[in-house]
């Protein structure tokens, strides 16, 4: 989901939709929500206005993790709404739960530096060590950072080579 921006849409009946635009094809593309059922007369009517509809449930959940991201950043970096760490806590959480390995690097890092909430560093490391497991290699490389200074050296080199294979170049940095 690299690439695609969107906006997430909550209809009043408690339905999710996310609306993405294509990075490709710029194309507009609406994924339903989890019961992946939307109305034939809306379908029609979104499907007029220039949007593919796909009603798959693997990919809506996937977007909605992706979407709780970024709408966790909106709430962190004060983006068009009233800066509220609490509430982006909660959407990184959201994203986080559902393998979205942004939303855990930005999790790991309000915990490893204590942002609105106590530092707590075996929560960072829980956090970054999802992110990495999900193949954030900057997530990778602070949690080497985080293991050099507990003198786990063996641990740390695996994850900055892990890092910088995955061609993120501060891990080939730490590497060497």
């Amino acid at each position: 989901m690299k690439g695609f921006s969107g906006i997430l849409i909550r209809l009043s009946c408690g339905e999710v939709y996310l609306s993405l635009k294509d990075p490709v094809t710029s194309k507009k593309i609406l994924i339903t929500g989890a019961n992946g059922f939307i109305g034939k007369p809306l379908a029609a009517y979104l499907a007029h206005c220039g949007f593919d509809i796909v009603p798959a449930v693997r990919t809506a959940t996937a977007a909605l993790d992706f979407a709780c991201n970024n709408v966790g950043n909106m709430y962190s970096r004060a983006i068009g709404i009233k800066q509220d760490y609490p509430q982006a806590i909660k959407f990184y959480t959201n994203g986080c739960d559902g393998e979205e390995a942004n939303s855990c690097f930005n999790l790991g890092n309000i915990y490893l530096y204590g942002q609105v909430v106590e530092q707590h560093f075996i929560k960072a490391i829980e956090y970054f060590t999802k992110a990495c497991d999900g193949e954030h290699m900057d997530a990778c490389n602070k949690l080497g950072k985080m293991y050099i200074k507990e003198d786990k050296y063996q641990q740390s080199y695996k994850l900055f080579k892990k890092s910088c294979d995955g061609n993120f170049s501060d891990g080939c940095y730490s590497l060497g």
